[in-house]
């Protein structure tokens, strides 16, 4: 494991690990949640290092250690900027390469610059943000966050606090929260009606496994995670839908995947994905 700084195309740098192995055939980037730092996911890359693949994790601009509260990106930037350069870093020291997201990871991934340098790609909970795909009370807390918590803590505080998202992740730049709201409030999510994000969608050819997770009812409902999938209109999708009891797990909900308790049932998935497509 070694700490790294990689440039991006605006003339930044954002903080990462590198995950190296002794071989350059195939390696696995890690695209986080919203304002959860790269350590989060240290123990799956830990364990994708010891399936022989090298791993490169990243703190997105405004988060962890490329933080920065005043910082003048937003949420699109993460991908067009800062995903993007770890994608052009991996490509140029492996033969193959794999992007697993997470949440927001999987919104995101169509602003890279050309997608076609991955080989397939496993989003874990990644949804549309829109309001509407929720139901019932958890409808009704999704329309609180987006239509008073975000505006009102931004304009308080001048970024959205952790505690407003009910998150121990890190505090979320103002420009990033409030377009992850606009997001929010649009029926189409992060296309916003948009042709030309229809178009950098549409480029997307690649395999992509979509995976919602029955017990994940307040961050990413099954619903929402199809009307992602089905944004990624040319790409060779396919969704898995995770029900913990099947797999002897009393919960997993919207992080636990990537937590050290589910190795055993869950690690693998992605990799047997991945193998599909090698």
């Amino acid at each position: 494991m070694k700490k790294i700084s990689i440039e991006t195309r605006n003339e930044t740098s954002i903080s990462a690990t590198h995950y190296k192995t002794d071989n350059q055939d195939k390696a696995i980037i890690i695209s986080a949640a919203t304002g959860v730092p790269q350590e989060y996911y240290s123990k799956i890359s830990e364990y994708y290092q010891s399936q022989g693949y090298g791993v490169l994790t990243f703190d997105y601009t405004g988060i962890g250690e490329s933080g920065n509260i005043k910082v003048k990106s937003n949420m699109s930037d993460w991908g067009r900027f800062d995903l993007d350069a770890c994608i052009d870093w991996a490509t140029k020291r492996y033969q193959g390469v794999y992007v697993i997201g997470h949440s927001v990871g999987g919104q995101i991934f169509p602003f890279v610059s050309d997608p076609g340098r991955v080989k397939a790609a496993y989003f874990v909970a990644s949804q549309s943000a829109f309001w509407k795909h929720w139901e019932g009370l958890e409808r009704l807390k999704v329309l609180y966050f987006w239509y008073f918590v975000v505006p009102v803590l931004t304009r308080v505080f001048g970024y959205l606090p952790n505690w407003g998202m009910k998150s121990n992740g890190e505090h979320l730049p103002s420009l990033i929260a409030r377009e992850w709201m606009s997001w929010g409030k649009h029926p189409e999510g992060v296309l916003q009606g948009l042709e030309e994000r229809k178009q950098l969608f549409g480029r997307i050819k690649l395999p992509v496994r979509f995976v919602s997770v029955d017990d994940d009812h307040n961050l990413a409902p099954a619903s929402a995670v199809i009307d992602l999938m089905k944004q990624y209109s040319k790409a060779e999708t396919s969704h898995e839908h995770l029900i913990p009891g099947e797999y002897n797990l009393k919960k997993v909900g919207h992080f636990g995947f990537f937590k050290e308790r589910v190795k055993e049932q869950l690690w693998n998935k992605p990799l047997e994905f991945f193998n599909q497509h090698s």
